[in-house]
């Protein structure tokens, strides 16, 4: 789509429709879909700025084990969408619509999810590491026993999360909003070690 930027809001409407009207059941063990593949694979590697004002509708499709490693969705609309036990490490989904989706076992490492809805979505054991969340609603979200190691979730909304189990071993949580959030076991870690108040010495060594 680099040759025809004028041309790439029709064409990723097509791939979007055809994607969804191709992947709207679990696929079986011997249908690979190669096609659906190839058109995934030309939506993920598009340039978003000539994508227009119309964000690329993958609502509700059936894409478990889907390999978009390093693909751009940025401001995608993936409401619903099953995508399962995929592959999508660095890939970009800031901006994207992914409430009640199901990401339960998808490894999301790198990922950048800013600004991402993802309200009421599964992400059950998923892979989150070093993942930007920051500004993400994450409202009523499953996150059971996901890794969120060193993941961004500054400004994030995670009213109502699921956080049970999940590893949130140097996470960065400052402005988040963590109303009667399920919590591990223990209290949330802090983004950043609250300063110990220096001592003061005594007057008569003051001086």
């Amino acid at each position: 789509m680099e040759d025809s930027p004028r041309q790439q809001p029709a064409v990723i409407y097509a791939l979007a429709e055809y994607i969804r009207s191709h992947a709207i059941k679990k696929p079986s063990k011997a249908d690979k879909a190669p096609d659906i593949e190839a058109a995934l694979s030309v939506l993920g590697q598009r340039d978003p700025a000539h994508d227009g004002d119309r964000p690329i509708d993958l609502r509700g499709v059936q894409l478990a084990g889907v390999d978009l490693h390093g693909a751009d969705l940025s401001r995608a609309n993936l409401a619903g969408a099953v995508l399962s036990h995929g592959n999508l490490e660095s890939a970009e989904l800031s901006g994207a619509d992914l409430r009640g989706a199901s990401l339960s076992g998808t490894i999301l490492t790198g990922a950048d999810l800013s600004g991402a809805n993802l309200g009421a979505a599964a992400l059950n054991d998923a892979v989150l590491i070093e993942a930007n969340l920051s500004s993400a609603r994450l409202d009523s979200a499953q996150l059971k026993s996901a890794d969120l190691e060193k993941a961004d979730l500054r400004n994030a909304s995670l009213h109502k999360t699921d956080l049970r189990e999940a590893d949130l071993t140097d996470v960065k949580l400052d402005g988040a909003d963590l109303t009667s959030v399920r919590r591990p076991e223990g209290d949330l870690p802090t983004s950043s070690p609250t300063p110990t108040p220096p001592r003061q010495l005594p007057t008569e060594l003051a001086q």
